[in-house]
């Protein structure tokens, strides 16, 4: 996808034109032509808006889960308030924070759910051979 850059440029140049006193020097040329080129573009927008709100929906979907799993888990009313006002902040926290804090909760969900990730191997030693964490999902 090209950079939006240029566009804007174009589209602040063409805005500071739009005046009764400048409106003859508008290349209509350049405007249709440019017209044309962005005009796909425009839907490729709307796809990737579309595509990145799924995934985000996604992502505080899974990080719901974890905080809740986890506050079944350690059952402490305290901890139930903090979790609650954490929930209420994740659909309005940008991206960056959202990998922030599905790294940092998949982490303690991880500590909180260990057992859950290993198990007795078969083999002859009886050491414990780590799962694919990939298999719960």
């Amino acid at each position: 996808m090209e950079t939006i850059n240029p566009h804007q440029e174009y589209i602040d140049q063409l805005a500071t034109s739009l005046t009764d006193d400048s409106m003859a020097l508008i290349d209509f040329d350049r405007l249709r032509e440019w017209l044309s080129h962005i005009a796909p573009l425009l839907g490729q927008v709307e796809q990737l808006k579309s595509e990145c709100e799924t995934l985000r929906q996604d992502c505080i979907g899974r990080i719901a889960g974890m905080m809740k799993a986890m506050a079944a888990a350690q059952r402490s009313d305290s901890d139930l308030e903090g979790i609650a006002d954490q929930l209420e902040a994740l659909p309005g926290m940008k991206a960056e924070e959202l990998i922030r804090q599905y790294r940092r909760n998949s982490a303690k969900f991880r500590d909180t759910f260990g057992a859950s990730f290993s198990f007795v191997g078969s083999g002859h030693s009886g050491h414990l051979r780590s799962m694919d964490p990939e298999l719960y999902k």
